[in-house]
């Protein structure tokens, strides 16, 4: 009871309240635990939706092997135990979670239109530089092909995945595309395991490319001088 009556306390926005103890009974508390397990998915789902940095989470459904995905608040993800590699899940996850941006990413996976000029020095691509694109995770890695090394690792990825997730006859996918297929590739049973060794490929190739970036123009130097 002093641990229900912690968890009422401690939700936001929780209105529930333990019963009197004259009316306690293995009935009530049962109903009661059900109620604070609802308040808690409720909570959580609430603090996806509204937030940028998790939009990869946002409306996702948890695969299974032997069925349909379905919506699961809580729950031992499919990521932590398919991904085998603890440097793939690690990095996975961390996208997942929202810890890459605005660090490795300058953008949040919300970003799906081209930006508005003011945003530009702070949302910008910068190995796209002036074509206007956001730095979000799905752009980098399912459009961005001025990234060395990148181009080639993403067309090595999307001939494996294709016969795991049907994907359109051109590669070149739009914003909102490419958010799409992102998530797609992720919460896919069998996919996963690839895209999560892809997306560190591809988170590493990213760092050595700003990483190299920022040096530039702590020595003064760009490429065209270069």
């Amino acid at each position: 009871m002093s641990d229900l009556e912690w968890a009422i306390q401690h939700l936001p926005n929780c209105t529930l309240v333990l019963p009197p103890p004259t009316q306690l009974s293995e009935q009530s508390v049962l109903s009661l635990i059900k109620s604070v397990s609802r308040q808690c998915n409720l909570f959580l789902q609430s603090e996806l939706d509204n937030s940028n940095r998790l939009a990869l989470l946002q409306c996702r459904r948890e695969p299974s092997a032997t069925g349909p995905s379905k919506y699961q608040a809580r729950t031992l993800r499919h990521y932590l135990t398919r991904v085998l590699t603890p440097n793939h899940r690690v990095t996975l996850t961390r996208l997942l979670c929202g810890d890459m941006v605005p660090l490795t990413f300058r953008a949040s996976p919300t970003r799906i239109h081209p930006l508005e000029p003011v945003d530009y020095p702070s949302k910008q691509c910068r190995a796209c530089n002036s074509l206007g694109q956001p730095e979000s995770p799905q752009h980098v890695f399912l459009q961005c092909s001025s990234v060395p090394g990148l181009y080639a690792a993403r067309e090595r990825f999307l001939t494996e995945i294709e016969s795991l997730v049907a994907l359109p006859n051109s590669r070149s996918f739009t914003n909102s595309e490419s958010l799409f297929y992102l998530k797609s590739f992720i919460f896919g049973w069998t996919s996963v395991r690839p895209t999560a060794r892809f997306i560190n490929e591809a988170v590493i190739l990213w760092k050595n490319f700003i990483k190299q970036d920022l040096e530039g123009e702590e020595d003064g130097t760009s490429d065209e001088d270069a």
